[in-house]
């Protein structure tokens, strides 16, 4: 009497993530920007990938202490001692102003024009293939910079965030492993 040959498919993890359109998360990397202007690359993010970039962390910016973090300072308009400063003293992305989200509930809820308290704040963004370059911008529009007075950095984590898949590559998934459960099937009963 002869066993019945025994079908088994095996499609490793990465490829079947592919298959139903879900992005497998690429490691976290943590990146540390120093407040003396000099930028801090990424490695390279993939092309289309969303990614959540975490910030926290204050540093000085003055000999006499004043202090800034990621989207705030302690100059100008005054949120419990930080305040907005039309981007300069902010964290850039390759050299641009962003909008760090922040958020007033402690990480519940992340809005545009937030004061963190515990000055973390989040963004997040579409990978383009390339490494971001990360810089704090410490430059008046009408003069040079300024970045020999400064102190500290911040510490920025890059995390990717995972696709949820569309319910109709969920459907053909269903179809697919349907479809081949019955050859399996039809398979045994024929041996």
């Amino acid at each position: 009497m002869t066993r019945p040959q025994r079908f088994r498919l095996w499609i490793p993890g990465a490829i079947l993530a592919a298959l139903i359109g879900i992005a497998l998360p690429a490691a976290a990397e943590t990146i540390f920007v120093s407040s003396n202007g000099v930028g801090v690359t990424s490695s390279p993010l993939i092309a289309g990938q969303m990614y959540l970039f975490t910030v926290s962390g204050t540093y000085t910016y003055t000999s006499g202490g004043n202090g800034a973090d990621a989207e705030f300072s302690d100059a100008g308009e005054f949120y419990p001692g930080f305040g907005r400063t039309n981007d300069t003293l902010d964290l850039l992305l390759d050299g641009t102003a962003v909008d760090w989200l922040g958020s007033a509930d402690g990480g519940t809820t992340w809005t545009v024009d937030t004061f963190s308290a515990d000055h973390v704040y989040r963004l997040h963004y579409t990978g383009n293939g390339a490494g971001v370059t990360f810089s704090i911008a410490d430059q008046s529009p009408f003069g040079p910079a300024f970045y020999s007075d400064n102190a500290g950095t911040l510490t920025l984590s890059i995390a990717a965030e995972t696709a949820v898949p569309q319910p109709a590559t969920l459907t053909m998934l269903v179809s697919a492993a349907c479809g081949l459960a019955a050859v399996v099937a039809r398979r045994r009963q024929t041996a």
